[in-house]
């Protein structure tokens, strides 16, 4: 490793220690900051928290230590052990520290120079990024352990190799030390009773302003001190901001000018999401009862519009939480109006897309076609804006037992959707699969369930639904769906543990999003106890040290710091707010979205997801059909079996039909007007000659990678469709290359 590879690796690790444990700090980041990142450092609140006791225990002691084995054993001699030494004890310093993190902006890449002449006696010049720079700053505040910082800084300085290309420059009247990297020109040093870290030409003179009070602060701005209202509060451990204004200007600097005529592409995401009307995002974290409330606003000029229009904007009913049981694993509510926000959707994608938007209404189409019934008119227009899902052992065991749930506007007009998408589904050849669909009388409610799909094809789940109460109830199995149409005998909003988490929150909720934290980290511990063991023995070897097993902490030592998590969702004319509470920090990224949204999928793709793809199917198949169409006019007129596939779309066959909804394909022509291009159609008529082939084989089909080799739409000779799974496929496609050697239809 060169001299210039150890001092960015310095910088590296001094950044993560900073990052780790940021300050407010914002009366020392400059006004016109684009992204503002604050930690408070460690605190006594933060130590008494899951991450706290996990960071305090001799798990994370050895491996902090096998890691800095690590850094250190490609040292060569004693001055670089020194220098790797020293900043480690400045990193130890750094982490308890309050910091901040700051993003000033993007220096774009300067255009190539002249030549340079090596012989000619220059100076050398600063290395010019090749590409976008950013221009940022991290800030620690040392206060009482600066003099230990300072002789840890002193020592790692001294030590710094000679061939490493660092300068001192002068800065006010200290010292920093400059590093041109591959992303520009790197820069530390000491101010008072600060550090920092800089990357920019001007960051550091920019960082001595701020700190000496000589240039206008993000604290001081009224635009920050508007959004920062909400960062109020004992224990407040992370805060950051966003200026949306000069990011999306840097969004636009960084996308390049559009085509004359054209919308430049950042223009048109702004428009689809309502991300253009937003004026600031502003969120914190702070620890209460040993947990973490996170907090995220984000404010917007006025009335919403796109994506973000969309959002409901009126409270949760008091009942919302009545109809879910004390186990629930997982469980949300939310207010949502599908039948809008799809009008919405559609909307926005045809006004930046109109691609997109035909593609969406093609397969609205074929979902019309599969079904008898129209998605909007029919199925979206009758549903109300009051959604839930639920996964509890007591319903059917953990996702297994998950029920999903919408009020309905009309519950009879949609009833008879529902009943006449039944009748077409048992037309015979009306869907490329011939679905089971059986009745069963429970609870007060006729429930209607998929027995099957297609002769012997096993199907692990049974998709039950029932209209009932004003309510349609929908379930992997129809026992789900029993279970959750009677009175739960014990409620999730009467747990004292869901009581105490949710009182944390704020009031006026559009949506909640629940997990059962402890119940989950109680099932699998033993994972977690199998997993560490088997990682002792690797880690001793790769860090050095002694890992052991009992390093875990045991189960009921974490148990005093497991939370539910919650996350909650509110919403007004000007604001959006996104709360969550748990055992660790950061719930509105990672607790309560990726858990909902799994959980959701499991019970929505069987459903909505399997409908659109039979829709797609069915498209697939009229594609085919007017193939063979067209090939038996071709056959009438001619005599013979067309060649190819141009071949017909000479005889007026549209193009169009030649690809399939299942992937992004588009006529494409030559400068003669020629169709040229593969298509996502295979025809093997050419190649049958003068002998006529059986009518039941395949002539044409539908390339199989295009449905994940999941099977495949076929056209025989006769001129009907149908959908085979992969192993009838290959024994039919094997039927037709015999037939094409030999003229044997066996």
């Amino acid at each position: 490793m060169n001299s210039t590879r150890w001092l960015v690796l310095a910088c590296m690790i001094l950044v993560g220690a900073g990052a780790a444990s940021a300050a407010p700090l914002a009366d020392k980041v400059p006004a016109d900051a684009v992204v503002y990142v604050g930690w408070a450092g460690r605190t006594e609140a933060l130590d008494d928290t899951l991450p706290g006791l996990i960071a305090r225990g001799p798990m994370v002691e050895a491996l902090l230590a096998g890691l800095k084995t690590k850094f250190t054993e490609g040292a060569r001699d004693e001055s670089r052990q020194q220098f790797f030494d020293n900043l480690w004890k400045m990193a130890e310093i750094a982490v308890r520290r309050p910091c901040a993190l700051a993003l000033y902006d993007v220096a774009m890449p300067a255009p190539p120079g002249p030549a340079v002449d090596e012989a000619a006696d220059v100076q050398p010049q600063p290395r010019r990024p090749s590409f976008p720079m950013p221009i940022a700053a991290l800030l620690v505040d040392l206060g009482p352990d600066r003099a230990q910082f300072a002789q840890a800084y002193k020592a790692m300085v001294q030590s710094i190799p000679r061939d490493s290309g660092v300068a001192g420059k002068i800065l006010g009247t200290d010292t920093y030390y400059r590093l041109d990297t591959p992303i520009g020109p790197a820069g530390m040093g000491m101010i008072d009773a600060y550090f920092f870290i800089s990357l920019g030409d001007q960051t550091p003179s920019r960082v001595l302003a701020l700190v000496q009070g000589k240039e206008p602060t993000l604290a001081a701005a009224a635009s920050f001190a508007a959004s920062a209202k909400i960062l109020q509060g004992d224990n407040l451990q992370l805060s950051y901001y966003v200026d949306a204004a000069r990011a999306t200007a840097l969004a636009r600097k960084l996308q390049g000018s559009a085509p004359a005529g054209a919308e430049d592409p950042v223009s048109q995401m702004l428009k689809m999401t309502g991300l253009g009307d937003v004026v600031s995002i502003t969120g914190g974290t702070w620890v209460v009862k040993k947990g973490f409330l996170d907090r995220v606003v984000i404010r917007t000029r006025g009335p919403r519009g796109g994506m973000l229009g969309a959002a409901a904007v009126q409270p949760l009913p008091a009942d919302a939480l009545d109809a879910m049981p004390a186990d629930a694993i997982f469980a949300a509510v939310v207010r949502r109006d599908a039948g809008a926000e799809f009008a919405e959707l559609k909307k926005t994608i045809g006004g930046a897309q109109p691609e997109a938007a035909q593609q969406i209404d093609k397969v609205l189409e074929g979902f019309r076609d599969a079904t008898g019934v129209d998605l909007e008119k029919d199925l979206l227009a009758h549903m109300g804006d009051h959604w839930s899902i639920t996964s509890a052992p007591s319903l059917g065991g953990i996702l297994t037992g998950t029920v999903l749930s919408v009020s309905l506007k009309d519950a009879q007009a949609f009833t008879a959707a529902l009943v006449k998408a039944e009748q077409q589904a048992a037309v015979p050849g009306k869907l490329p699969v011939q679905p089971s669909i059986k009745t069963i009388q429970a609870g007060g409610a006729e429930i209607h369930y998929l027995a099957g799909a297609g002769e012997g094809t096993p199907v692990p789940v049974a998709v039950a639904w029932t209209v009932h109460n004003g309510r349609l109830v929908v379930g992997a199995y129809p026992q789900v769906v029993i279970g959750a149409l009677q009175a739960p005998r014990s409620k999730l909003a009467d747990s004292p543990a869901f009581r105490e988490a949710v009182g944390v929150l704020g009031p006026n909720r559009t949506g909640l999003i629940y997990v059962n934290t402890p119940q989950l980290a109680r099932a699998f511990y033993g994972v977690a106890l199998a997993g560490w063991s088997t990682a002792c023995g690797p880690l001793s070897k790769e860090l050095g040290g002694e890992f052991t097993p009992a390093m875990l902490p045991a189960l009921t030592q974490l148990e005093p710091y497991l939370k539910p998590t919650l996350m909650a969702f509110g919403a007004d004319a000007t604001t959006m707010t996104i709360e969550a509470y748990g055992s660790l920090p950061g719930g509105p990224f990672l607790q309560g979205g990726p858990g909902a949204l799994g959980l959701a999928a499991s019970v929505l793709m069987p459903t909505v997801g399997r409908s659109m793809e039979m829709a797609r199917r069915s498209i697939s198949g009229a594609n085919l059909s007017s193939i063979g169409k067209s090939m038996i006019i071709y056959l009438v007129e001619h005599e013979k079996l067309p060649p190819d596939l141009q071949t017909l779309v000479k005889e007026g066959l549209s193009a169009e039909a030649l690809y399939s909804p299942h992937s992004d394909n588009k006529p494409r022509y030559d400068a003669g007007g020629q169709l040229v291009g593969e298509f996502d159609y295979v025809y093997l008529g050419g190649q049958f000659g003068d002998k006529d082939p059986p009518p039941d084989m395949i002539i044409a089909y539908e390339k199989p990678e295009l449905n994940k080799f999941q099977g495949t739409n076929v056209l025989q000779y006769q001129g009907s469709v149908k959908w085979m799974d992969m192993e009838t496929f290959r024994r039919e496609l094997a039927r037709v290359e015999k037939f094409i050697r030999t003229k044997d239809a066996w």
